[in-house]
């Protein structure tokens, strides 16, 4: 088929073709309307040596905070930091089923680390993320090594706490019937020029 044959299939079924965008753009409509919203809240924490350190320590300890940052920022995530903060915010979940809308960044090149709660509820999303960046920082404060009785050598702590976002981040309703309008064209185009072959094909059969 040319140029030419895809027109025609198009004049042809153009009634069918827009009658499938249109259910499309329904779909689609209809999909972002039962999508619950979804809020992303950060929270930040910072990982210093403390006064515990002397000045001659400082250059080991750097060596050891660039190397397990990483490892402690997995701490976010875990029953030992989750688990805590659900009973401390009465949440009606498990850490396992929290820590699949939980995530941890680390900036390269810094000590931070970032924490971001996705949840339907504004209020509860950045509750949750500095919650967790409170427990996170009490956690490392606890796993950190310590120095005779002077205490750990480094610290966490909660440098920016998480505001109560104001911006849905699901898919728009207009976005979305948008995308349900063009794959119901798409569709309803493929339908069209297959209508046609076949009918192309069967004229040309009967004519023989």
């Amino acid at each position: 088929m040319d140029f030419v044959d895809y027109v025609m299939a198009f004049r042809r079924s153009v009634v069918w073709v827009l009658i499938s965008t249109i259910i499309g753009a329904l779909i689609g409509g209809a999909v972002a309307l039962m999508t619950p919203p979804r809020y992303l809240a950060t929270a930040t924490t910072l990982l210093t040596a403390t006064e515990a350190t002397e000045a001659a320590e400082l250059p080991q300890i750097g060596t050891y905070m660039s190397q397990q940052i990483a490892t402690l920022s997995t701490l976010a995530t875990t029953e030992t930091v989750l688990q805590p903060v659900i009973d401390d915010l009465g949440m009606d979940t498990t850490p396992q089923e929290l820590a699949t809308r939980v995530s941890v960044s680390t900036p390269p090149d810094t000590m931070m680390v970032e924490i971001t709660t996705t949840g339907a509820d504004p209020d509860e999303a950045a509750e949750t993320s500095n919650a967790i960046a409170q427990q996170l920082s009490e956690t490392v404060d606890e796993v950190a090594p310590t120095v005779a009785e002077e205490g750990p050598v480094t610290s966490m702590e909660t440098v920016t706490q998480a505001p109560v976002p104001t911006q849905d981040q699901s898919v728009s309703l207009t976005t979305a019937a948008l995308a349900g309008a063009a794959l119901g064209f798409l569709l309803g185009l493929v339908i069209a020029v297959a209508q046609y072959a076949f009918a192309q094909r069967r004229h040309v059969t009967r004519a023989s």
